[in-house]
């Protein structure tokens, strides 16, 4: 009986998967300190620049929990106790907590106040940098060997 391998090739290699991880979280986390909306209707007052609030601020330690996990894969000495299992399972994880994050405020924004054109650019600059921080991270590779246990 012979058993046949199938390797992949990955979309990004792997320095450029996890700089494109960094680089949407930190998108994300500078797009908390702009305003998310233009009126204060909404809880939390999303209006202020410079000034994070409400969902805002959940989003913002989201996308620091996320840039610091991404950056303790680069084996920065100071960060490596946060992923004593492995680099790359709690920034996938991060990463889809902080899109899952945004993903409520842009919807929750839109429900509430009636429709997209209430998003400022700051929402949508935090959403599309999400969405690139878990793209990016799925281009990481797993932390353990995955392998076909059904013999």
């Amino acid at each position: 009986m012979t058993t046949k391998t199938h390797e992949t090739t990955p979309v990004l290699a792997i320095p450029a998967a996890r700089a494109a991880t960094a680089a949407g979280a930190a998108l994300t986390l500078g797009s908390t300190f702009l305003a998310w909306t233009w009126t204060a209707k909404f809880p939390g007052d999303l209006t202020v620049t410079g000034y994070p609030g409400g969902l805002q601020v959940l989003t913002l330690i989201g996308a620091a929990l996320t840039l610091l996990l991404t950056l303790s894969g680069y084996g920065i000495k100071g960060l490596r106790w946060l992923t004593p299992g492995g680099t790359n399972s709690p920034v996938r994880l991060a990463a889809l907590g902080l899109l899952g994050t945004m993903g409520f405020t842009v919807g929750a924004i839109s429900v509430e106040l009636g429709g997209v054109v209430n998003l400022e650019p700051g929402a949508w600059i935090g959403l599309v940098g999400a969405i690139i921080t878990v793209v990016a991270s799925l281009g990481l590779p797993h932390d353990q060997d995955i392998t076909d246990t059904t013999n």
